[in-house]
Protein backbone atom coordinates (compact mmCIF):
# COMPACT_ATOMS: atom_id res chain seq x y z
CA UNK A 1 0.00 0.00 0.00
CA UNK A 2 0.93 3.95 -0.63
CA UNK A 3 3.42 4.57 2.27
CA UNK A 4 2.74 8.19 1.61
CA UNK A 5 -1.20 8.15 2.44
CA UNK A 6 -0.04 7.61 5.85
CA UNK A 7 2.73 10.30 5.61
CA UNK A 8 -0.53 12.44 4.69
CA UNK A 9 -2.31 11.17 7.06
CA UNK A 10 0.14 12.42 10.01
CA UNK A 11 0.51 16.01 8.12
CA UNK A 12 -2.88 16.29 7.17
CA UNK A 13 -5.36 14.09 9.51
CA UNK A 14 -8.24 12.80 8.02
CA UNK A 15 -9.34 9.28 7.54
CA UNK A 16 -8.21 6.34 5.16
CA UNK A 17 -10.52 3.71 4.39
CA UNK A 18 -9.05 0.39 2.35
CA UNK A 19 -11.96 -1.72 0.65
CA UNK A 20 -10.49 -5.17 -0.29
CA UNK A 21 -12.97 -7.41 -2.97
CA UNK A 22 -12.95 -10.56 -3.97
CA UNK A 23 -15.58 -12.17 -7.16
CA UNK A 24 -18.05 -14.40 -5.78
CA UNK A 25 -17.14 -17.99 -7.44
CA UNK A 26 -14.71 -16.56 -9.96
CA UNK A 27 -13.63 -20.35 -10.87
CA UNK A 28 -16.85 -21.13 -12.57
CA UNK A 29 -15.89 -17.74 -15.05
CA UNK A 30 -12.89 -19.36 -15.63
CA UNK A 31 -14.69 -22.76 -15.80
CA UNK A 32 -17.59 -21.62 -18.20
CA UNK A 33 -15.57 -19.09 -20.60
CA UNK A 34 -12.26 -19.81 -20.11
CA UNK A 35 -9.49 -17.73 -18.66
CA UNK A 36 -9.88 -15.24 -21.64
CA UNK A 37 -13.46 -14.46 -20.48
CA UNK A 38 -12.53 -14.33 -16.90
CA UNK A 39 -9.36 -11.27 -18.09
CA UNK A 40 -12.56 -9.63 -19.63
CA UNK A 41 -14.36 -9.71 -16.24
CA UNK A 42 -11.38 -8.61 -14.87
CA UNK A 43 -11.11 -5.63 -17.09
CA UNK A 44 -14.91 -4.67 -16.89
CA UNK A 45 -14.77 -4.84 -12.75
CA UNK A 46 -11.49 -2.56 -12.92
CA UNK A 47 -13.67 -0.27 -15.24
CA UNK A 48 -16.74 -0.16 -13.68
CA UNK A 49 -14.69 0.15 -9.94
CA UNK A 50 -12.88 3.24 -11.43
CA UNK A 51 -16.41 4.99 -12.48
CA UNK A 52 -17.63 4.79 -8.72
CA UNK A 53 -14.84 6.22 -7.32
CA UNK A 54 -13.42 10.04 -6.65
CA UNK A 55 -10.15 11.10 -8.60
CA UNK A 56 -8.12 10.81 -5.72
CA UNK A 57 -9.31 7.21 -4.94
CA UNK A 58 -6.77 4.18 -5.71
CA UNK A 59 -8.06 0.96 -7.13
CA UNK A 60 -5.72 -1.65 -8.03
CA UNK A 61 -5.82 -5.75 -8.96
CA UNK A 62 -4.24 -7.45 -6.15
CA UNK A 63 -4.15 -10.79 -7.46
CA UNK A 64 -6.28 -13.35 -9.12
CA UNK A 65 -9.82 -11.86 -8.46
CA UNK A 66 -9.13 -9.77 -5.90
CA UNK A 67 -9.25 -6.20 -5.65
CA UNK A 68 -7.69 -3.17 -3.79
CA UNK A 69 -9.28 0.05 -3.19
CA UNK A 70 -7.22 3.03 -1.45
CA UNK A 71 -9.58 6.25 0.09
CA UNK A 72 -7.84 9.40 1.69
CA UNK A 73 -9.67 12.04 3.16
CA UNK A 74 -12.75 9.55 4.13
CA UNK A 75 -15.38 10.92 6.32
CA UNK A 76 -15.55 7.09 8.48
CA UNK A 77 -17.47 4.24 8.36
CA UNK A 78 -20.69 5.31 7.10
CA UNK A 79 -18.62 6.71 3.55
CA UNK A 80 -17.42 3.52 3.37
CA UNK A 81 -20.89 2.13 3.54
CA UNK A 82 -22.20 4.20 0.93
CA UNK A 83 -19.19 3.25 -1.39
CA UNK A 84 -19.76 -0.04 -0.87
CA UNK A 85 -23.25 0.24 -2.11
CA UNK A 86 -21.83 2.09 -5.57
CA UNK A 87 -19.49 -0.69 -6.02
CA UNK A 88 -22.09 -3.46 -5.85
CA UNK A 89 -24.82 -1.47 -7.97
CA UNK A 90 -21.73 -0.92 -10.47
CA UNK A 91 -20.99 -4.76 -10.33
CA UNK A 92 -24.23 -6.14 -10.50
CA UNK A 93 -25.42 -4.28 -13.42
CA UNK A 94 -25.80 -7.07 -16.28
CA UNK A 95 -22.69 -8.12 -17.75
CA UNK A 96 -22.25 -9.06 -21.32
CA UNK A 97 -18.76 -11.45 -21.75
CA UNK A 98 -18.39 -13.19 -24.89
CA UNK A 99 -22.27 -12.88 -25.65
CA UNK A 100 -23.06 -14.90 -22.68
CA UNK A 101 -25.31 -12.50 -19.73
CA UNK A 102 -24.43 -13.47 -16.14
CA UNK A 103 -24.20 -11.72 -12.85
CA UNK A 104 -21.10 -11.16 -11.33
CA UNK A 105 -21.02 -10.49 -7.82
CA UNK A 106 -18.50 -9.55 -5.45
CA UNK A 107 -17.54 -9.88 -2.08
CA UNK A 108 -16.27 -6.28 0.04
CA UNK A 109 -14.50 -5.73 3.33
CA UNK A 110 -13.30 -2.67 4.50
CA UNK A 111 -10.87 -1.24 7.34
CA UNK A 112 -11.47 2.40 8.31
CA UNK A 113 -8.26 4.51 10.54
CA UNK A 114 -8.04 8.04 11.36
CA UNK A 115 -4.01 7.10 12.70
CA UNK A 116 -1.43 7.56 11.15
CA UNK A 117 0.42 4.95 13.39
CA UNK A 118 -1.76 2.07 11.83
CA UNK A 119 0.36 -0.30 9.94
CA UNK A 120 -0.61 -0.58 6.18
CA UNK A 121 -0.14 -4.06 6.38
CA UNK A 122 -2.74 -4.32 9.46
CA UNK A 123 -5.24 -1.95 7.92
CA UNK A 124 -5.14 -4.73 4.81
CA UNK A 125 -5.25 -7.53 6.88
CA UNK A 126 -8.51 -6.12 9.01
CA UNK A 127 -10.23 -5.48 5.13
CA UNK A 128 -9.12 -8.88 3.63
CA UNK A 129 -10.68 -10.51 7.05
CA UNK A 130 -13.90 -8.19 7.06
CA UNK A 131 -13.94 -9.28 3.29
CA UNK A 132 -13.86 -13.17 4.12
CA UNK A 133 -16.73 -12.61 6.66
CA UNK A 134 -18.71 -10.82 3.78
CA UNK A 135 -18.38 -13.80 1.51
CA UNK A 136 -20.03 -15.86 3.85
CA UNK A 137 -23.25 -14.57 2.99
CA UNK A 138 -23.94 -15.01 -0.73
CA UNK A 139 -24.54 -11.98 -3.00
CA UNK A 140 -22.27 -9.10 -3.44
CA UNK A 141 -22.08 -8.35 0.47
CA UNK A 142 -20.10 -5.69 2.38
CA UNK A 143 -18.89 -5.90 6.07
Amino acid sequence: METRTFVRLERNGGMVCVMYLDIDDFKIINDTLGHGGGDEVLIELGRRLASVLRPTDTVARFGGDEFVILCENFGGVGDAEQLAARVVAATTKPWDVQGWFMPVHVSIGFAVTDSATTDPAALLDDADTAMYLAKKVPGSMWV
